[in-house]
């Protein structure tokens, strides 16, 4: 998913048509919760795409649900306000969310040089290819269209590749005796 979708530099009455805004939230009785995505890059004509987050079976701080949860209560906002702000009507925009998942990857003593948008979607793909869903389901949580996720997956079958030779490399060091 798209950083643009979710950010913005300008916010007026109209953008809850282009962004999403807090009425495009709906919480289920199920404990998920239904985000309907106004536009979109694979959505040309604006019909508006509906996105299933199902919240984790296990409590965590990064379940889509329980933020969401959170969100909404600890923070109230109008309805046709920006689903994500900053303090003081500042601007949502894309550099500042990067800067920020930048500066929480320091913090968690993780590299961030080579950090883009994109790393997230690739990320994404990785993660749920490692837990064994396929690259066609894959495909349809991400809504892609095009074979975009076998290169992210080809890439990472590679570096796999190289850390397993460099494993079996190791193995001609060790001592017989």
């Amino acid at each position: 998913m798209s950083f643009v979708l979710f950010t913005w530099d300008i916010w007026a009455a109209k953008h809850h048509q282009f962004h999403p805004a807090r009425t495009h939230i709906q919480f289920n009785s199920n404990h998920s919760v239904t985000l309907t995505l106004p536009s979109s890059k694979t959505d040309p004509h604006r019909r508006g795409a509906i996105l299933p987050l199902a919240s984790s079976p296990d409590p965590s701080p990064l379940c889509p649900v329980t933020v969401l949860h959170s969100l909404y209560s600890l923070y109230p906002r109008p309805l046709m306000h920006p689903l994500f702000s900053r303090p003081y009507g500042q601007p949502f925009a894309k550099q500042f969310l990067i800067a920020k998942i930048r500066e929480s990857l320091l913090r968690a003593r993780i590299p961030s040089l080579g950090f883009s948008g994109h790393s997230i979607r690739k990320g994404a793909a990785i993660t749920a290819a490692l837990n064994g869903v396929s690259r066609d389901d894959i495909k349809l949580l991400e809504r892609w269209k095009s074979d975009a996720v076998d290169n992210f997956l080809d890439s990472f079958s590679q570096s796999n590749r190289t850390l397993y030779q460099l494993h079996l490399n190791t193995q001609f060091h060790r001592s017989t005796s």
